[in-house]
């Protein structure tokens, strides 16, 4: 609703880094997109490993917009716990840093959010309609 209403209007700050909510909402559309277009489905989980920080944000909302549930994974949990946690909820990916990736279990399906942003530079920045 703000990103309609008030999309120059300031949505997030951190440290010397300032995203507009239509930013913000354009940056998740375009994630969202990309998570689609990854496989993910209404419904499904995705894993996401990083820093409090506008990636977070920006992923956050983009799980939801892309019609999934996040599961957060704490880059400081121990590796078994990780392990149990992903076996247990089966994400469909999991949205890592990728200085967390090598924390995660062999053959989880993670997508580095470094190269996440990299590809969404070709996905429309409109909201994607989830099935």
């Amino acid at each position: 609703e703000q990103a309609s209403s008030r999309p120059e209007a300031m949505a997030l700050e951190y440290r010397n880094f300032r995203m507009t909510y239509g930013e913000l909402d354009g940056e998740a559309n375009a994630l969202a997109r990309l998570l689609i277009d990854s496989g993910v489905e209404r419904g499904d989980h995705v894993g996401l490993m990083v820093n409090r920080s506008p990636d977070m944000a920006v992923s956050l909302l983009a799980i939801l917009k892309a019609g999934a549930a996040y599961l957060p994974l704490d880059p400081e949990y121990p590796r078994a716990r990780l392990a149990r946690l992903i076996a247990d909820a089966r994400p469909r990916l999991i949205l890592a840093a990728e200085a967390y990736q090598a924390r995660l279990p062999e053959g989880a399906p993670v997508l580095g959010v470094d190269r996440a942003r990299s590809r969404m530079g070709s996905y429309a920045r409109t909201r994607p309609q989830v099935p």
